[in-house]
């Protein structure tokens, strides 16, 4: 990484209270948590669930039918897989050897923590919840299970591919990128009729945080950087502990 380090060099099984307080809080801070559960409850309050979605499902103004929405979700969760399988072979592992598979194995291990405690985490509340779906199949609706993969999966490579030197430019585009998977995947869900635009949002800014803290608490964190763009500096920030 930037700082000498490998990406799970910093490792821990027991982080302890005060980096698991310093994961959360940045994990809070992370516009891919605060955004979406803004978004859940700006549409909650505004009482708009219900005409965002009969609006999304009766026009698919993206996707074109409810049919190709729910096989656009899918495929969406494939890519997201592929996509975090992608950041742990590109997370900065030191020289190819033992040590290597140690810190792949690792850097693995806490992604996939997080991303089945995310899909949990969402199947607990869908059950306890028991939103009736916008379709009547069924009291599942809220949160969406496919956005909180999606999200879960995406967040977790951002945390790997975010350990690599980059241009601010590189970044931004890396990020968009990964942001992207979720949105498109919460915003198929609604024009499937299968979740309401709250229940995909609130999954969003749920898994994201979930990933977020699980890699930042137990792999840990990059450091901040300075790289130049040509002759222009540019901060790059890879908050560690």
């Amino acid at each position: 990484m930037a700082d000498g380090r490998r990406r799970a060099e910093g490792a821990a099984l027991f982080p302890g209270w005060a980096r698991a307080g310093q994961a959360a809080k940045r994990a809070l801070l992370r516009p891919e948590v605060w955004a979406p559960a803004a978004g859940a409850l700006a549409i909650g309050a505004a009482g708009a669930d219900k005409r965002i979605s009969a609006w999304a499902s009766g026009k698919t103004p993206v996707f074109g039918s409810a049919d190709k929405a729910r096989k656009a979700s899918k495929k969406l969760i494939s890519v997201s897989n592929a996509v975090y399988w992608a950041s742990v072979a590109a997370a900065p592992s030191g020289p190819y050897g033992k040590v290597w598979y140690y810190d792949k194995a690792k850097t693995a291990a806490a992604g996939v923590a997080a991303n089945t405690a995310a899909f949990q985490a969402a199947l607990s509340l869908q059950k306890i919840v028991g939103r009736p779906r916008p379709n009547g199949a069924g009291r599942s609706s809220f949160p969406s299970l496919h956005t909180a993969y999606a999200a879960s999966q995406t967040m977790s490579a951002w945390t790997n591919f975010e350990c690599l030197r980059m241009t601010g430019t590189e970044r931004a585009l890396i990020r968009g990128g990964l942001d992207a998977v979720p949105l498109a995947t919460a915003w198929a869900r609604v024009e499937a009729k299968a979740h309401y635009p709250s229940d995909t949002l609130a999954a969003m800014a749920l898994s994201s945080f979930l990933s977020s803290f699980v890699s930042e608490a137990f792999l840990g964190g990059p450091a901040v950087s300075v790289e130049a763009l040509g002759k222009t500096p540019a901060l790059v920030w890879r908050a560690g502990f």
